[in-house]
């Protein structure tokens, strides 16, 4: 703003003489157009400070915080091997600036530690720029929908366990890639946006009680293979038709306790447990048993896992966590 406004008065002194600029032996006369154009040209300058010094102002304190304190922007655009170098705050001032958001092309939200609870994700419209997203277990998050990144080519969503509702409708550029994957509780999953992403995966997440999609033969293959509807509900291409019983919120027929645990997680549920496999955060199974309804986990490091639990008419899918 200094700058801009010290370039605006010495503007002003210059129009005071008749001429503006000397080049050897030709001057420029000064004329009120290019007096005007300079003066115009300077207010820019002071217009374009003040917007790289606006603060935005967040909705969600705990997504805010996040930003600030931790390395979530990857600066090497790597799709292969995602490295978080810096946090949003760039200056550290404890407060994220339109222009540090606009900075921003690829980003991670990832707290595996629970530290905070971000449920909502709304004001990741003031990163107009992004392309990469990259949602992990942000286990507070209940939907994500309502966002305007024109410029998001790829999204990531992974096993945010309470993620109700999923909606990219509205973003027609996610060709690259959509990965919704390890959601068990989604009530709803909108992906009708015009377009399939030359990578699709649905893997681990089950149990979707109603889904919206595009009529691509893709998208409907990558249902199929992953079963990821609730038994007997088929995608639709009818983004209005959404059968309230497959909406219910029923109480749990499951229940793992204690969670987080020190070792033992038992299972209670009214039905036969056909298998118990735990997984890790990649999808890997590290254990396996047919029978019980105790896991012993013990003599693994501390972190969290998966139990994938087969039942006689469904296949849940638990996040668990060790301490």
């Amino acid at each position: 703003i200094l700058h801009g406004a010290l370039f605006y008065q010495l503007l002003r002194t210059f129009s005071r003489s008749p001429y503006v600029l000397e080049l050897g032996s030709s001057n420029i006369p000064n004329t009120v157009p290019m007096r005007q154009a300079l003066m115009i040209l300077s207010l820019l300058l002071v217009l374009q400070a003040i917007a790289a010094g606006q603060t935005i102002n967040f909705s969600d304190l705990s997504l805010k915080d996040y930003l600030v304190h931790e390395l979530c922007v990857d600066t090497t655009h790597s799709t292969i091997n995602f490295s978080n170098d810096l946090p949003v705050d760039l200056n550290g001032d404890g407060e994220i600036q339109e222009s540090e958001a606009l900075a921003v092309e690829w980003l991670a939200l990832e707290d595996f530690s629970d530290e905070y609870s971000i449920s909502a994700i709304q004001d990741l419209n003031f990163f107009p720029n992004l392309r990469y997203l990259k949602i992990w277990s942000l286990d507070s998050l209940l939907q994500v929908s309502d966002l305007a990144l024109d410029s998001l080519q790829w999204l990531w969503v992974a096993d945010c366990v309470l993620l109700r509702t999923l909606d990219i409708s509205n973003l027609p550029g996610i060709t690259a890639s959509l990965r919704i994957e390890g959601l068990t509780k989604l009530d709803s999953l909108n992906i009708q946006n015009g377009s399939v992403a030359d990578q699709f995966s649905l893997f681990y997440t089950i149990g979707i009680k109603h889904a919206c999609i595009d009529d691509i033969p893709a998208e409907y293959d990558a249902f199929d293979v992953f079963g990821a509807m609730l038994p007997g509900v088929l995608p639709s291409t009818n983004c209005g038709l959404v059968h309230t019983e497959q909406l219910f919120s029923a109480e749990e027929d499951l229940k793992i306790y204690p969670n987080p645990s020190a070792g033992d997680f038992y299972i209670e549920t009214d039905q036969p447990v056909l298998e118990i496999q735990v997984l890790n955060a990649m999808g890997q199974v590290l254990f396996r048993q047919n029978t019980g309804h105790r896991v012993k986990l013990s003599s693994f490091p501390a972190g969290s896992y998966f139990l994938r639990i087969k039942l006689a008419d469904k296949i849940e899918l638990r996040k668990i966590y060790r301490n």
